[in-house]
This record gives C-alpha cells, sequence and structure tokens, in this order.
C-alpha cells in the first residue's frame, strides 16, 4: 500500500490506521513527528513511543555520534515487545533503530514531508542532490541533521512509506 495524502484528506486516515498493531511516524528533524504521533495515539487509544525519549545523554564530549548510535535500542525494544496493545512509534532512522520481525509484520510507516501551509518541505532536496553528487560534505553538516540526511539517502523513507503527508495541517 502506497499513499500520499494532503493535510485535508487526512482525517480519512483514522479509519485505515485503527487497525495495524504498529504505526511508524518518520520525517526530518522539526517536521511534526511528535505532534501528530501523540494525537494519532491519543485517538487510537494506542501507546506513544518517542525515539529522542531514549537517546541516551552521555558526558560532555567534543565528538557528537550518529543520532541512531545515541538511542538506548535495548531499553526501547524491550519496552515494545511488552506492549501487547496498539503502538505509536515516531523518530528519524526508525528503520535504522529497529530491528524487530515481530514488530515490523502488519506495522504502517508514515513519512512526514512538511508540516503546515506556511511551510516548506524540511527536507532541502538541493542539500540532498549535492550529498548524492559529493558536492556537499555530511562531516559538515551537524547532528540530529547530518543523520538525518545519511538515512534518507540510505533508505528513502519519503518514497518507501505505505502514506506520506506531503502537506499535514497543524491543528489535524
Amino acid at each position: 500500500m502506497s499513499i500520499t495524502i494532503r493535510g485535508e484528506d487526512a482525517t480519512c486516515l483514522f479509519e485505515i490506521l485503527s487497525d495495524p498493531k504498529t504505526i511508524f511516524i518518520e520525517g526530518h528533524t522539526g517536521a511534526g513527528k511528535t505532534t501528530v504521533g501523540k494525537k494519532i495515539a491519543e485517538k487510537l487509544g494506542a501507546k506513544f513511543f518517542d525515539t529522542d525519549s531514549y537517546v541516551v545523554k552521555g558526558s560532555a564530549s567534543d565528538v557528537i555520534k550518529q543520532y541512531e548510535n545515541m538511542v538506548d535500542i535495548e531499553k526501547l525494544s524491550k519496552e515494545l515487545m511488552e506492549e501487547k496493545g496498539k503502538k505509536v512509534i515516531v523518530g528519524i532512522c526508525l528503520r535504522k533503530i529497529l530491528k524487530l520481525p515481530k514488530i515490523l509484520e502488519g506495522a504502517i510507516f508514515i513519512y512526514i514531508k512538511c508540516v503546515s501551509r506556511t511551510l516548506d518541505q524540511w527536507i532541502e532536496e538541493s542539500i540532498l542532490e549535492d550529498l548524492r553528487e559529493g558536492i556537499e560534505d555530511i562531516n559538515y553538516i551537524p547532528e540530529p541533521h547530518a543523520s538525518d540526511y545519511r538515512y534518507i539517502l540510505e533508505f528513502n523513507p519519503q518514497y518507501n512509506a505505505d502514506i506520506v503527508f506531503e502537506r499535514l495541517e497543524e491543528n489535524i
């Protein structure tokens, strides 16, 4: 299933989303994943998980890790496996972080490209193209944005999601 939805059509999704046990919501940093995920979880009576809540705060260091290496994957995986009801999981780099076949069965992936009519798409296509062509050096992009870009270049979640929000109104 692959659906692209604009904001005014988003309310019809609750029927589609009421069936799967697990809903993954991903998108670039600041795209509105948490806001949307909490609202969907509330409407569906699902348990809400945000990968940002599982980021391990390390000691001060000049070395900044990639986002997926900062997440306590063991703790997150354990809590996901223990939750028997519906789950809504939000975060960046989800396909890289979660490798739980049981949870992935029958799950729906949602990718958010943009939140609200007043904002442009969060993933700047020109930067992605420059990264693909080697014009831009990913080592000069600060985390977590560099992790976002690496992930998008490797997994193409904006094309491989079941549902893609090209525009999502903030009041949904």
